[in-house]
């Protein structure tokens, strides 16, 4: 049997309009001038000490460390010392 386009129409707007309601956003407690530690891919590496510079809002952070800017996800950082301001360097 088959199913008409009508109706084919229908279930498809269903299943977009429900998972539009279902986002969900990750928020970090990192924010602008925060001391952090990057924590390194290979095991060998020494975790290095850096400074967040930016915030791309999408779970990315620039972190100045002594071997200049990268940018690192926010699972490889962990936080050493909060700024005494929010968003200090903006």
């Amino acid at each position: 049997m088959a199913i008409s386009k009508k109706m084919k129409k229908q279930i498809k707007g269903a299943y977009k309009s429900a998972g539009a309601t279902k986002k969900r956003k990750q928020t970090w407690s990192l924010s602008i001038g925060d001391l952090v530690e990057v924590k390194s891919s290979r095991s060998d590496d020494l975790p290095s000490i850096g400074v967040v510079v930016k915030d791309n809002d999408d779970g990315y952070y620039m972190v100045m460390t002594k071997s200049g800017r990268k940018w690192h996800k926010a699972v490889k950082l962990r936080c050493i010392e909060k700024a005494e301001t929010p968003n200090a360097c903006k």
